[in-house]
């Protein structure tokens, strides 16, 4: 089932002037890219997901290691010249992210996501789910 929305707009750095179609699937029979990101002067495609997650599943997290056809694609415009790149993604690693929690909770580590990174985040998403809920564009504030 599919949700549809209209123009997300983004203010927040990065993500200057951004706006497009947004469809959210919870289910679907043939996959759709994990993201497809389209702009002015280029655009990204990425397939598959996190490898980690099967290899913790197994046991193993550490084995985990991309399949080279799940690599994003770019085709932009570099001096003139339409270009296309394949992008390695770097690699993660959940056990030192929750790792990284537990210390800032027991010992007063530093976290290295701060809540104020993370809220960026949340905020691009409930605006997604905002503008498919009304079908309108959703305007971000300066410095988000």
């Amino acid at each position: 089932m599919f949700k549809e929305g209209v123009q997300p707009r983004s203010r927040q750095s990065g993500l200057r002037d951004c706006s497009g179609p947004v469809r959210l699937a919870n289910r679907a029979r043939l996959g759709k890219p994990h993201w497809y990101v389209v702009g002015e002067k280029g655009a990204l495609l990425k397939e598959g997901v996190d490898p980690q997650e099967a290899c913790m599943l197994r046991g193993d997290i550490r084995a985990s290691q991309e399949d080279p056809a799940n690599y994003a694609r770019v085709a932009t415009e570099i001096a003139g010249t339409v270009v296309e790149l394949r992008l390695q993604t770097l690699r993660g690693d959940w056990t030192a992210y929750y790792r990284n929690i537990a210390d800032a909770l027991t010992e007063g580590a530093e976290l290295a996501v701060r809540p104020e990174e993370a809220r960026r985040g949340v905020i691009l998403l409930q605006a997604i789910e905002e503008s498919i809920r009304t079908g309108r564009t959703v305007e971000f504030a300066e410095g988000l």
